[in-house]
């Protein structure tokens, strides 16, 4: 048997392939996913279509949140009613926004600091975010607070990368960006820096395993730092609290993998609304006409938005 998870994000000619392979070696393929969570990359839709048959098997309602009203907001989210779904977020005191993405950013840290401050692992707690970049700048933004305030070593060891340079300290948070196969360490393996040498640095995983990464291998991008991340690195993620930066580009199925990460709670930080080209531009002021309100509608509005692709026999005949 050939178990296949997260099969929603597999595309139509490669499943098709898998399907063919499995058949003729007599070998039962087993496709677990969610067609509602993050869509192929490449054309898909195969497999939301065999979702759909009768045979089969589908899990009802939303079993990691605590809180009923929040698997309730969810299961909205999950079939576009947005506008009700953001409706009790707000009611709860989880949407969060302001006039600049800067002061948003600086909120975001601040409260994901205090809410790492109160659990004892801090892997517990995570930022979500849409893009790399935005990630990338949320995790510097929680470093600059973390060696202020000593948490961080001084010391670091930085490399070059093709994504330019970047620089671990002695307690930092990471995420392991490629699969290490030689050393059973894979892509998505979280963990913190607990040695630093002039040419290494040492992490150690949940698990408590230690494994040593010398700068040669640092140079080939796979270790990056791990505070926030993007909603398709946390996806299969489970935690105590999420924060999610969401922005004008955010639709219907990363949303709903950004809100439904978190067993106890997901506070959302609705970012201004930019023109494209300054759409991470941190010191730039929001529209003028896109006060608070304005900005959860247009956020509940880019949710209803679904990216979830169709096979061509699933579509209407043109008339």
């Amino acid at each position: 048997m050939l178990l296949l998870d997260e099969a929603g994000m597999v595309g139509t000619r490669q499943l098709a392939r898998l399907i063919d392979l499995t058949h003729r070696l007599r070998c039962k393929l087993v496709l677990v996913g969610d067609p509602a969570q993050l869509p192929e990359m490449e054309a898909g839709g195969l497999f939301a279509a065999l979702s759909r048959r009768d045979a089969a098997i589908h899990l009802e309602g939303h079993h990691r949140q605590v809180e009923p009203w929040e698997a309730e907001a969810l299961e909205a989210v999950r079939t576009g009613q947005t506008s009700a779904a953001f409706d009790a977020y707000a009611e709860h005191g989880r949407l969060h926004t302001d006039e600049s993405s800067e002061s948003l950013r600086d909120q975001l840290v601040a409260d994901y600091l205090m809410h790492r401050a109160k659990v004892a692992n801090p892997r517990r707690v995570l930022i979500l975010a849409r893009t790399r970049a935005q990630a990338d700048r949320l995790n510097h933004v929680v470093r600059s607070r973390l060696l202020a305030e000593g948490s961080l070593s001084s010391a670091s060891l930085r490399v070059g990368t093709d994504r330019g340079a970047i620089d671990f300290r002695l307690g930092d948070e990471v995420i392991v960006t490629r699969n290490l196969h030689g050393e059973g360490v894979f892509n998505g393996t979280r963990a913190s820096v607990s040695h630093l040498s002039l040419d290494a640095v040492t992490i150690t995983t949940g698990e408590g395993r230690r494994l040593e990464l010398p700068r040669s291998l640092l140079g080939h991008d796979v270790l990056d730092h791990g505070y926030a991340m993007t909603i398709h690195k946390a996806q299969g993620l489970t935690v105590d609290r999420a924060l999610l930066w969401a922005d004008p580009g955010l639709y219907r199925e990363a949303g709903y993998v950004g809100l439904s990460r978190a067993r106890e709670a997901t506070h959302v930080y609705v970012a201004p609304t930019f023109e494209p080209a300054d759409d991470l531009d941190c010191g730039a002021p929001s529209r003028s006409e896109d006060r608070s309100g304005a900005r959860e509608l247009r956020l509940a509005s880019d949710l209803e938005h679904s990216h979830r692709q169709q096979l061509a026999l699933d579509h209407e005949p043109i008339q």
